[in-house]
């Protein structure tokens, strides 16, 4: 069982009040959606709500669940709507930055890495081959990787305190690992 398999975990959780193994149907339907390629694993979930919903032990524990399969299992227009999120919040933080020759530099290169990220991963989801869409999401990860390295100069060469640039560089970084997983998953598939 991986860390993250939220199905199993569920199937195999105990109520806390009378130790008793509680029977869920999520890991049936998620397997079924894994198959079929489908994403059923929020389905899934909620289904398990109605069993869980009188102890507050299970509620929490449900609602832990969910968040590790919603984070686990974003789909291809939920990271579109994050790469564009991310492009929006660039931009505006590049605007913040000073009118000197070193701030007018950085402001052009963030916002052409930043917004590049959500221009290309939308171009990666309408790929036509894999080759292309392994191509596309690795400059993906490329323009992500350089935004963070622009945020970290930001802070470095306190362009901008670092309060308030830290969250989208967490933000950057967490893009940066996902798409770095997803390129390593697609080489490692050949």
């Amino acid at each position: 069982m991986e860390f993250f398999d939220a199905a199993a975990i569920l199937q195999a959780y105990r109520s806390p009040v009378n130790n008793q193994l509680l029977t869920l149907s999520a890991g049936s339907h998620a397997d079924r959606a894994r198959e079929s390629g489908q994403a059923g694993n929020r389905a899934a979930i909620s289904e398990s709500l109605v069993v869980l919903w009188g102890n507050p032990a299970g509620l929490l524990f449900f609602y832990f669940i969910f968040f590790i399969f919603y984070f686990k299992t974003m789909d291809r227009e939920e990271l579109k709507k994050r790469t564009k999120v991310y492009a929006h919040r660039c931009v505006k933080l590049a605007i913040a930055l000073p009118d000197t020759p070193l701030g007018r530099h950085v402001r052009m290169q963030l916002i052409k890495c930043g917004t590049s990220v959500g221009a290309n991963y939308r171009s990666a989801c309408v790929a036509q081959t894999r080759a292309s869409f392994t191509s596309k999401l690795n400059i993906v990860l490329e323009e992500v990787d350089e935004s963070c390295f622009w945020l970290e100069f930001i802070v470095e060469e306190k362009l901008l305190s670092q309060s308030r640039v830290t969250a989208l560089l967490s933000e950057g970084k967490e893009l940066t690992s996902l798409f770095a997983s997803s390129t390593r998953t697609l080489r490692s598939d050949k």
